[in-house]
């Protein structure tokens, strides 16, 4: 015990000779200055967002004026002079604060009733504001606000400021990328869109900085995209596609047949739908001259189906024999909840088309293929800031690809040569082996057969025959599958062809890098067929050397009877 209380007498010996060594910690210090006036030397540098490759006109409106106090903390070194003190931090505030030149002066009424009507339980109280209230009045009653970066309050704030602002465009600055809005005074600036951005996936935004230095935000406004997908069978679809239910970027279908294409507008979260009072989107759907519009199947937001009387649709013809629609809905938030706003939103198109006999077709593999392109493009709403709830962004288009397929046929005399084409002959096709299911066709007058509506009930044949002069019957606007073509017309003097199994197989995707479509397509036995007759009788004709066969078998018989005959007789008269 002795040695332990000596070992702690000694440790408090050093730790006082320590505690006596340390010089005095020296103190910190304060000044303050005011800074000049009129300088005009501040700056407000937006960043974009990946997505936004617009041209921007931004303006800065100026709210609040004052004068800038430099605050600035200081290291007192202990010497008489303070040269070598060392400057510790500093702080810049706005005093006397007055309104700021953007500030419609004659709208202050209407400022006081927005912020007014911001106060709730959880905001201390302040003296409802009046028309006659002080800039720095107005100042207090904000700063007592509950503010979060992007809450309700603060959108609300931006909101109330963009209603009284002047009708000048504020200080501004425009460009594409990275955009400065130089020469400003201190203050506080409502930063907006001044014009409706130019371009591709423009957004519009707004912010309430505090300038009393240099300042540098990103955008935080996010733009929608959109999709266009068309409808395959699952087993048929695009390669590139996981959806199990066959939808992708490229399908194959007959000509005629009735298939689906699918517009998905996603609108993100940071797009903050309850900025807005009412959000509109635009459907913009151009279809090449293959492909016929059938009607709108169904139009959801997200699970909410949207009524026809909701939303308007206009169609028209273009230039290339296609066809657009465009399908307008003024206000997606109508059937949203609270949550549903605050999370990401979704608006799909379903509708229904069919490609027809103006139809791009393929036969051989294709790259880059823009064969039967169809088409959207989304107009959106981006711009919440009262006064300019009619600008809009679009994004850019999206395609897709349909691709239907030609079967090519020659009708030829004995062999497949120039000269021996032969007219007349009639074939059908069948959808199966036991052939009891004729595809419909629609006669085109010059050899050639386009796949009819299979629900048809008139305006079409199911026997093809053979062009004079080309012998040609070829098939256009056929799906991938296993077709039986068969001979049911054989023209007099020729023999009945076989029946000829066809199969198409193909592989499609879209080349992003190019927009464009990959095909490649096989077609078994080939996709350009000869089909020879031949000329004669199942039996050999009367005349020929199977005449002189049968004679010679005749008479061998003749032959042997006799032989048979007379060795009986003999045998008859030694058995006597």
């Amino acid at each position: 015990m002795k040695n332990f209380k000596a070992l702690i007498a000694v440790l408090l010996t050093a730790l006082l000779v320590a505690a006596l060594t340390v010089p005095a910690l020296a103190a910190n210090y304060t000044t303050t200055e005011t800074a000049a006036s009129g300088t005009g030397s501040f700056t407000i540098t937006i960043n974009p967002s990946t997505a936004d490759t617009a041209t921007h006109n931004y303006a800065a409106y100026q709210l609040f004026a004052g004068d800038l106090l430099i605050t600035k903390t200081w290291d007192d070194k202990g010497t008489a002079a303070t040269d070598d003190d060392e400057l510790v931090s500093t702080d810049k505030m706005l005093s006397n604060v007055t309104w700021g030149a953007g500030v419609d002066q004659t709208k202050i009424g209407t400022l006081a009733a927005a912020l007014n009507a911001m106060k709730d339980t959880t905001t201390p109280e302040f003296t409802d504001l009046t028309a006659t209230s002080t800039a720095r009045e107005f100042s207090e009653a904000i700063a007592a606000l509950s503010m979060t970066d992007d809450g309700a309050n603060a959108q609300a704030l931006a909101e109330a400021f963009a209603a009284v602002l002047k009708d000048t465009d504020g200080t501004s600055a425009s460009g594409t990328g990275a955009t400065t809005i130089t020469g400003l005074e201190a203050g506080y600036y409502l930063v907006l869109d001044a014009a409706n951005p130019t371009g591709d996936y423009g957004a519009n935004t707004r912010y309430i900085l505090e300038v009393v230095s240099d300042v540098t935000v990103n955008e935080k406004a996010s733009v929608p995209s959109v999709d266009k997908w068309v409808l395959d069978e699952a087993d048929d679809k695009d390669t590139a596609s996981d959806d199990t239910d066959g939808w992708g970027e490229t399908a194959d279908h007959a000509i005629n047949e009735g298939f689906q294409f699918k517009l998905v507008a996603t609108i993100p979260t940071d797009v903050v739908l309850t900025d807005y009072s009412a959000y509109k989107v635009i459907f913009d759907d151009a279809m090449s001259a293959g492909v016929t519009f059938d009607g709108i199947t169904s139009v959801k937001i997200n699970d909410h189906t949207v009524a026809t009387e909701d939303y308007t649709l206009a169609t028209a013809a273009i230039a290339d024999g296609g066809s657009t629609f465009t399908l307008t809905i003024d206000d997606i938030l109508a059937p949203l909840s609270a949550a549903e706003k605050a999370a990401e939103v979704t608006v799909t198109v379903i509708y229904d088309a069919h490609l027809n006999e103006n139809a791009v077709l393929s036969n051989a593999d294709e790259s880059n293929a823009a064969v039967n392109n169809n088409k959207v493009m989304l107009t959106y709403s981006n711009n919440p800031n009262t006064g300019y709830e009619s600008m809009t962004g679009t994004t850019p288009w999206d395609s897709v690809f349909v691709f239907t397929y030609k079967v090519e046929n020659t009708k030829y005399a004995e062999e497949a040569a120039a000269g021996n084409e032969m007219a007349g002959a009639g074939f059908t096709l069948y959808t199966n082996s036991d052939k009891t299911t004729a595809i419909k066709l629609i006669d085109n007058g010059d050899g050639t057969y386009t796949v009819a509506d299979q629900t048809a009930t008139t305006g079409y044949v199911t026997e093809m025959t053979s062009f004079t002069g080309t012998g040609k019957f070829d098939v256009y606007g056929l799906d991938t599958g296993s077709y039986v073509l068969a001979e049911t017309t054989t023209p007099s003097g020729y023999n009945t062809c076989e029946d000829v199994t066809i199969t198409i197989t193909a592989d499609h995707n879209e080349n992003a890098s190019t927009e464009g479509a990959d095909l490649d397509v096989e077609i078994t036995p080939a996709a350009a067929n000869s089909i020879v007759n031949k000329s004669g009788t199942l039996l050999p004709s009367t005349g020929g050397i199977g005449t002189k066969i049968f004679i010679a078998v005749g008479a061998l018989a003749v032959v042997a009877a006799g032989i048979v005959l007379v060795t009986n007789k003999r045998m008859k008269k030694e058995f006597d």
